[in-house]
């Protein structure tokens, strides 16, 4: 009934992406930002489309696109971060990471990430608090819990100094014990 409609193509390219109908996908998804072009969340869904065909560079210009549209899309800055990640620009990555768990503090995926880029950095501190704060959340989380004692763990073994490495082996075992 309402063909020319941006949410009824965006859902047809959705549709179509799920059954792996790349070319109508796509089709569906442009022809939803040629209605929508404010809309934010067609660039994400044609980004999604299109990283998932290993079409990076492209994604990244929707999901670009998507950000300028609406700069609150917590998934788009987590997707940003990854290809970020990929391309080993670490401070990218990280500023990318802490964009989307500054939006979305319960989403433990971002925090996640940005402590993996502390965690390279050396910046035990930061990333321990990023996992702490999910933690904080759901005290019973084994997954975080986990995280915490490998963090402390690879602290440990990179310690410079016994009282370093003491503190480090404290943690590890304490978060560690809860697995």
């Amino acid at each position: 009934d309402f063909p020319d409609e941006a949410i009824v193509h965006a859902l047809l390219g959705l549709a179509y992406g799920r059954i792996d109908d790349a070319g109508r996908a796509i089709d569906e998804l442009k022809r939803a930002v040629e209605l929508a072009p404010d809309d934010g969340k067609n660039h994400l869904y044609l980004a999604q489309l299109y990283e998932g065909h290993q079409r990076g560079k492209i994604a990244e210009e929707h999901y670009l696109k998507a950000l300028e549209k609406n700069p609150v899309l917590d998934e788009a800055w987590l997707k940003l971060g990854d290809l970020a990640m990929e391309r080993q620009d670490l401070v990218t990555a990280r500023q990318d990471f802490a964009v989307a768990a500054h939006l979305s503090p319960d989403n433990g995926e971002a925090r996640a990430r940005l402590a993996a880029i502390y965690q390279q950095d050396g910046n035990w501190p930061a990333a321990a608090r990023e996992l702490q704060a999910m933690l904080d959340r759901d005290p019973e989380n084994l997954e975080f819990s986990l995280r915490l004692g490998v963090l402390h763990l690879d602290h440990f073994l990179k310690a410079k100094g016994p009282d370093e490495r003491d503190a480090a082996a404290t943690q590890a075992r304490k978060y560690l014990s809860k697995v």
